[in-house]
């Protein structure tokens, strides 16, 4: 919690200190983030974890959009989840009956979002909202050896602060840091750092 803290502060420095930025060391670009523009975007994030508790976490988030206004975007996200754990049993603290050997969850999550980039500049700040649901099946193993399946389904919500990298006109190479509102069954952590390519097309 401490990490996502000092992560978000250094986000919030970033863009209180990219228009002087922009404005003194890096060349405005024609980008075109007008009305009626399209947007197509894919992002992930994950993270893995060892040891006697073995943990994996993968998400995959595609978007498509269109501006609504002057570099605001609205559109559709379609996001896969995967978590994986597993236990030994000298991880276990409590009765090993009651504890899972494995788990698989995978997550499927159909949003609207909108997205907006102030100011011109090849480095531009994101503002992100995101909400829809959030469809999970779960599969256990315990240690004796059966077998469980379980299905869900929740709302879900996320508010993203992030920076993008025009490296060409149409395309952006983007750093997203998210909280998310979180689901009966976790296939997301709450807040999650995203790496993700945005092309921009007429």
């Amino acid at each position: 919690m401490k990490i996502n803290s000092i992560i978000f502060t250094l986000f919030l420095c970033v863009l209180v200190g990219l228009p002087a930025f922009s404005q003194t060391t890096t060349t405005p670009i024609a980008i075109p983030l007008e009305k009626g523009s399209r947007f197509v975007s894919l992002n992930a994030g994950g993270g893995y974890g060892g040891g006697d508790s073995e943990l994996t976490i993968l998400n995959l988030t595609a978007q498509g959009g269109i501006f609504a206004a002057k570099q605001l975007v609205t559109g559709v996200q379609l996001s896969y989840d995967r978590t994986y754990s597993s236990r030994t049993i000298s991880s276990v603290v409590g009765p090993i009956n009651e504890t899972d050997a494995e788990r698989i969850v995978n997550g499927f999550s159909p949003e609207l979002f909108a997205r907006y980039y102030p100011f011109q500049s090849r480095f531009r700040p994101i503002l992100q909202v995101s909400a829809g649901g959030v469809f999970q099946s779960t599969d256990r193993m315990s240690f004796a050896g059966l077998n469980t399946k379980e299905s869900t389904s929740a709302f879900t919500a996320a508010a993203g602060l992030g920076l993008g990298w025009f490296v060409a006109k149409r395309v952006s190479v983007e750093l997203l840091y998210q909280i998310r509102t979180q689901p009966p069954v976790l296939t997301r952590r709450s807040s999650e750092l995203r790496l993700g390519v945005s092309v921009f097309l007429k």
